[in-house]
């Protein structure tokens, strides 16, 4: 047991956070997919990732970070997307209401990185810094070792599908 007289807020937070450690992310590069079949977890809010038989890794919405903190002063800002859409003022209260079960700096491969559209719950700045830092790499559809896409901006011109290279047979940037 930790000594009470050591314990911060810091080392808890350390200590706490993800609740999970690693657990997961050891499940997901653990699973083998057979063929005909994919592997799928929803990882809370939009987040999902998928694992092909031949080992692909594709997240999708991939979202880290949390929701509102505090009541502030109680309203949206003027110009906020919600409040524009339905006029109303006051805040919405957009809270992570599933815990956060993974560390998203502790995976080691992933393949390809998508969201939807480009709204910080859909493409997380803490995903997206890990996946470019570590130097993550992928192969193309010719087996060349290539940096792991990120399509997270709006294509020009807009609703432009982004392709990922997948062949008959289901695999994805050749695995």
């Amino acid at each position: 047991m930790s000594k009470v007289s050591e314990m911060t807020r810091e080392k808890w937070i350390m200590s706490t956070f993800p609740e999970w450690g690693t657990w997961l992310v050891e499940d997901i590069e653990n699973e083998v997919v057979q063929p005909g079949n994919v592997a799928m977890w929803w990882l809370g809010c939009t987040g999902i990732w998928f694992k092909t038989p031949g080992g692909a890794n594709i997240t999708i919405d991939l979202w880290c970070g949390n929701g509102k903190r505090t009541h502030g002063d109680g309203k949206m800002k003027v110009g906020h997307q919600m409040a524009n859409m339905c006029g109303g003022r006051l805040m919405q209260p957009n809270l992570r209401n599933v815990p956060f079960v993974i560390d998203p700096f502790a995976f080691k491969q992933v393949d390809a990185v998508l969201a939807t559209h480009y709204h910080q719950d859909h493409m997380s700045a803490e995903w997206a810094a890990h996946v470019l830092q570590s130097g993550m790499t992928t192969t193309d559809e010719n087996g060349n070792e290539i940096p792991v896409p990120l399509h997270m901006r709006q294509p020009s011109p807009p609703h432009t599908p982004q392709l990922i290279s997948t062949s008959a047979d289901g695999s994805v940037n050749g695995k």
